[in-house]
């Protein structure tokens, strides 16, 4: 288990993250988009709507 965390650990790292709170936004081709912080729902919004339309 150890080392399941590790390599998700080092997945975020890889995407940007670098705390909390933060948001990867994946596409249904496996494609991510990061958003660091807490944004509101309406700025977030259209990056999802995009996720899904990809």
């Amino acid at each position: 288990m150890a080392q399941k965390v590790k390599d998700q650990m080092a997945a975020g790292t890889s995407e940007g993250v670098s705390g909390t709170p933060g948001t990867i936004i994946i596409d249904a081709q496996g494609n991510t988009q990061f958003v660091n912080g807490a944004l509101p729902f309406d700025q977030i919004k259209p990056m999802i709507e995009t996720a899904l339309k990809n």
